[in-house]
């Protein structure tokens, strides 16, 4: 048993050695390419004009692509899927569905980042992505209606990271969307046929807090960021046959855990 636990922990202690040695050979201020996946969790929070009431916790996850260099061109890729059940009520009527995100975006933009103090960078971007949202009720059982909204948007805002300490950063990240051309499709309605319902296009955003550790390992740099976030959307009122559709916003708040390999 002595003779196993003197085997673990020089083991341990020479594996930590190898992962700082490497982790000081490596300036992660360069990171160059970046692929990472995220598993995402959420509370999403809907608010319905006319007193429509719901929500609930969302699960999914995201993945992408970034390259992001000093003083260079930016390019960003992702993609989200995320479900869950949510509750509520209208009016004193029970309320549940299940809700879906679905979302791909790519970007452009350019990094400007000081040699300088923390090491500071700003990347400014735009670009051009597609959203998927679907509310499909399950109770009551007279009200089963699915709802399914998509819209073209174009993401403009910043990404930003600090480096106060060796191997952590800091970051604020934010996103604004704009929206091109959105339209909500409804089925399964008992009383009406498949329709379109178009709605007022509002400014909706993203605000992120990246706290990230970088490492190495195999000669590789990795990082891991943990991503607290909000997120606001707004689809405004607009009147459509066979009804209206009335103004509905959303407030999500969650965290995403980020694994990257820099390259």
């Amino acid at each position: 048993m002595s003779k196993f636990l003197k085997t673990f922990f020089l083991s341990t202690a020479t594996l930590l050695q190898v992962v700082s040695t490497e982790a000081n050979s490596i300036d992660f201020l360069k990171p160059g390419h970046r692929v990472w996946i995220a598993p995402e969790f959420y509370q999403l929070n809907r608010h319905r004009e006319g007193g429509s009431k719901q929500s609930g916790p969302m699960y999914g996850g995201r993945i992408g692509y970034d390259y992001i260099k000093r003083s260079n061109i930016y390019l960003g890729a992702q993609g989200l899927i995320a479900s869950g059940h949510i509750k509520g009520n209208s009016n004193g009527t029970n309320l549940k569905s299940k809700f879906t995100d679905k979302m791909v975006e790519g970007r452009i933009g350019y990094t400007f980042q000081s040699k300088n103090w923390c090491q500071p960078y700003v990347t400014p971007f735009a670009g051009f992505g597609y959203f998927w949202e679907s509310n499909h009720f399950e109770k009551p059982r007279d009200f089963r209606i699915h709802f399914d909204n998509q819209f073209s948007y174009v993401p403009v805002g910043f990404l930003s990271e600090i480096f106060p300490w060796d191997q952590f950063s800091i970051g604020l990240n934010f996103t604004a969307r704009v929206l091109i051309h959105g339209r909500i499709k409804t089925s399964n309605d008992p009383q009406y046929q498949n329709s379109r319902l178009l709605y007022q296009h509002k400014l909706q955003y993203r605000v992120e807090l990246p706290l990230s550790y970088y490492f190495c390992c195999m000669n590789n740099p990795w990082r891991i960021t943990v991503e607290p976030f909000y997120e606001y959307r707004h689809y405004g009122s607009h009147i459509n046959h066979p009804f209206d559709f009335m103004d509905t916003k959303f407030n999500i708040y969650g965290v995403n855990v980020q694994f990257y390999l820099n390259y």
